[in-house]
This record gives C-alpha cells, sequence and structure tokens, in this order.
C-alpha cells in the first residue's frame, strides 16, 4: 500500500502541475482569465462623459475643432452659464459631401494623454437646401480636454476632415 502512495503522489503532482490545476488566485480570477482580461483592459480608451447642444450661433468660415473655457470663448456664449463647471468643443467638419448634414457625437475617448476622439453620426437630415458644414458642440467637464489634439472620425470609421 505503501508502495502505491509513493507511486501515486509524484504521478498526480506531475499532473496537476502540467495540467494549468485551475486553481483561483487571492483576486478570485484564473491565471488564464488574469491574463486575457489585462490585454483587453490595455487596448480600451477611456470614456469622456458628454452633453451636445446645437446652439444657435454662427457658423465658422471654415472647419475645424475649438476648445472654449470660462476664461477664453466668443462673445455669443457669453451668457453660457456652467462655464464654472465645464468646457465647450465646437466641432465643424469640412467634408464637402458632409455639407448640409447634421453631425451628433456618439463616443468622446482618451486616446492617450495627448489625443481625444470624437466618433460622430452624420445624419442626412436638414432642409436639402442647406449647404452649411455639419457641426456641433459638446460639454465636458472642466480641463478634461484642455491641450488635445482631436480625432474626428465617422461611426464607420472615416476620418473627417477639420482643418
Amino acid at each position: 500500500m505503501i508502495r502505491r502512495c509513493k507511486l501515486f503522489i509524484p504521478l498526480l503532482a506531475f499532473a496537476l502541475l502540467f495540467s494549468g490545476c485551475g486553481f483561483e488566485s487571492s483576486d478570485g480570477a484564473t491565471a488564464s482569465n488574469e491574463e486575457s482580461s489585462s490585454s483587453k483592459n490595455t487596448n480600451k480608451n477611456f470614456e469622456v462623459q458628454y452633453e451636445f447642444n446645437n446652439w444657435d450661433t454662427p457658423w465658422k468660415s471654415e472647419a475645424g475643432v475649438w476648445y472654449f473655457t470660462k476664461e477664453d470663448h466668443p462673445g455669443n456664449l457669453e451668457d453660457y452659464e456652467d462655464f464654472e463647471d465645464e468646457d465647450v468643443l465646437l466641432i465643424q467638419v469640412g467634408n464637402k459631401e458632409y455639407q448640409g448634414y447634421e453631425l451628433e457625437p456618439v463616443s468622446v475617448q482618451l486616446v492617450d494623454a495627448e489625443t481625444a476622439k470624437v466618433v460622430v453620426d452624420l445624419d442626412k437630415g436638414r432642409d436639402s437646401e442647406d449647404h452649411s458644414p455639419p457641426r456641433t458642440f459638446l460639454q465636458v467637464d472642466r480641463g478634461v480636454l484642455k491641450y488635445k489634439k482631436f480625432l474626428i472620425e465617422s461611426e464607420d470609421g472615416k476620418q473627417l476632415t477639420t482643418n
């Protein structure tokens, strides 16, 4: 009997060692799940909370992205009362094929320390005679997007012109 145990214990240890044993780590995840979830998290961008608005202010003469703060904003936004807590981002797209379209943000993400990406939905919802460029205003928490470069793209991944 002792002889069988001496043979059985090393075989059991060998089998557990090379089978990955499936024991849970102290945080409740298995080792293989822990690796796959950490690789997923490195590819995820940080989502920025926002509200959007289509204020009735004059269009800019060119495409671009403008970042307005309490200290630096145009006179036509002088009545905006939330500059204490929020900054405003104006996005105006220059792609000729989208003139007359409505621009609605879908998500705002921090891609890295220097870059924010705004994904938008383009909808041919305005008057067919309207040839003004699509634009939108985003209200974000104060300072969240300050000093960022902006990538503006459609939901299907097309880079939109803002310069």
